[in-house]
């Protein structure tokens, strides 16, 4: 990815049109504690590892991270058997 200067807060660059390289990996969990009423509640926690461009190393250090911790809320997901889906019937009789 390219980001300009404005956008990485470098404000020298402004208006000069420069792009600078950015690259990230991220990697994260997160799991759900509590399923209540219909909904979850989850915790995460998520890591990134940047590689930029060099000219940014005296701002932002040779490989800028960054952590984060978040709580996630979210409707439960149902199940329903959709029209190509058919419920098994006991044809025994019984």
């Amino acid at each position: 990815m390219q980001k300009p200067g404005e956008e990485l807060g470098l404000h020298q660059f402004n208006g000069h049109g420069i792009l600078f390289p950015v690259q990230a990996i991220t990697l994260g969990i997160n799991q759900t504690f509590v399923r209540a009423y219909g909904n979850n509640l989850a915790l995460g926690l998520q890591g990134s590892l940047f590689i930029a461009d060099k000219r940014l190393n005296a701002i932002y250090g040779e490989y800028p991270m960054s952590a984060e911790v978040y709580i996630r809320f979210s409707p439960h997901l149902m199940h329903h058997h959709g029209p190509h889906q058919e419920r098994q019937q006991d044809h025994s009789g019984h």
